[in-house]
Order: C-alpha cells, then sequence, then structure tokens
C-alpha cells in the first residue's frame, strides 16, 4: 500500500542479452491504473541507485494522470521534480508532425 492505495509490487530483470542500466527495477503500480507510484532502480551490483516516486496521481475523466512526480539519483546525489499542469487528451495531431524533420527542428 502507498499513500492508501493498494498496489501490485512486480520486480523486472532485464533479459541476459539485453543491456541495461539496471541490474532490476522494482515497480510499485497502482492497483486500479496500473500507473507506477514507485520504481527503485537497481545498479549492476545490485545496490539502489536511483528512486521514481509519484507524488499526485489524479483521475481526468477515463485517464489516469500523473501530476507530480521526483527522482533521486542516490549515485549522483541529485533530485528532478516534474509537475504535469494541463494534461489533454484525444487532441487531434497531423502525421507530419512526427517526421524526423519536425522531431528534431527547435
Amino acid at each position: 500500500e502507498i499513500a492508501g492505495s493498494p498496489v501490485y509490487v512486480v520486480e523486472a530483470i532485464p533479459a541476459k542479452d539485453l543491456k541495461s542500466d539496471y541490474s532490476k527495477m522494482r515497480l510499485w503500480l497502482h492497483q486500479e491504473s496500473f500507473v507506477p507510484l514507485r520504481i527503485d532502480f537497481y545498479g549492476s551490483k545490485g545496490k539502489l541507485v536511483k528512486e521514481l516516486k509519484v507524488t499526485k496521481l489524479a483521475r481526468q475523466r477515463e485517464h489516469w494522470v500523473t501530476k507530480s512526480l521526483v527522482v533521486n539519483n542516490l549515485k549522483k546525489k541529485t533530485r528532478t521534480q516534474i509537475s504535469i499542469r494541463n494534461a489533454q487528451f484525444d487532441v487531434p495531431m497531423n502525421d507530419s508532425q512526427f517526421t524526423q524533420r519536425a522531431l528534431t527542428e527547435s
């Protein structure tokens, strides 16, 4: 349970033939939405190196939205906080917005 919400705890280990920065990840998934509320990232020696924690999850009509989260990099001793103010869904988009050129232009 995280912040009163029931969760599933899942451990993910990359396949031996895949290159990964992490030896495993442990995820706490919100049981209703399956949104990860917490993810622990473990380095090659099995030591916890990074933590992601959702600090606010909200429902917008039929969509679950992570409104804010914090990532603590224990190895680099840094912290990143992300806040989502306005999430929009089912917005019409043109295929030309997803070309290599459109995605690389500033």
